[in-house]
């Protein structure tokens, strides 16, 4: 009898022996200057070291078509790095800021198995504030993010790059001790695509455009 190629089946074995902890330390280093009165940068810079990461080792696979056997061990390590900039003008009535943002994360094996995503490689956004008369707020944010691929073993999909809108409208109450908001996240996408996992066959969208209402207190 042959397999049958709409079954598909993954099993976990114990590991061999204990598994020891990962293990990571990093260097980070940032800057924020003061222009003038209305514009302000800001710098940062991060380095980090992996080792002994924790992940899922392929076996042979006996059983044929349709099958995944795995065994979790300590894996080689990886490098991350990135940089993140910032420009903030902010005047009387109004306030823009740009950033960006580049990350990375090398397994010292290709492939290495690290049960996660890898970071988006490029990030970056806007943001605009209007400051309207009786501490009347209109926020919009906006942000951009490339692809961001898995593992050979997490996850059968990568992340693809997304745009995405955000909208909100606050007043100050209390005499600034507290705020209401209202608004609308990621306002042009009424869905979100499905990302699948390693034991999944199939995926459901998630929403996107999601409206809001949120009241803060101070006391």
């Amino acid at each position: 009898m042959g397999a049958n190629p709409d079954l598909y089946m993954s099993q976990i074995l114990d590991p061999l022996g204990k598994l020891k902890n990962e293990e990571t330390w990093a260097l980070e280093a940032g800057y924020t200057g003061q222009i003038n009165k209305k514009l302000s940068v800001q710098g940062n810079l991060y380095y980090q070291r992996f080792s002994r990461l924790i992940g899922f080792h392929d076996l042979s696979n006996p059983l044929g078509f349709g099958q995944s056997i795995v065994r979790p061990k300590n894996l080689n390590g990886a490098d991350s790095y990135g940089a993140e900039a910032e420009v903030k003008y902010k005047a009387d009535k109004w306030m823009l800021k740009g950033w960006c943002a580049h990350n990375a994360f090398i397994t010292d094996d290709t492939r290495q198995d690290v049960r996660s995503y890898m970071p988006a490689a490029c990030k970056m956004g806007l943001t605009g504030r209007v400051f309207l008369p009786q501490d009347w707020t209109i926020n919009v944010n906006y942000r951009y993010k490339t692809s961001t691929s898995a593992d050979n073993l997490t996850a059968t999909t990568d992340g693809a790059s997304s745009h995405r809108v955000d909208l909100g409208v606050s007043k100050a109450i209390d005499k600034g001790n507290g705020e209401i908001m209202f608004g609308v996240s990621d306002m042009f996408h009424r869905n979100v695509e499905s990302v699948m996992g390693i034991d999944q066959s199939g995926g459901n969208d998630t929403p996107g455009r999601t409206f809001f209402i949120r009241l803060q207190w101070k006391f």
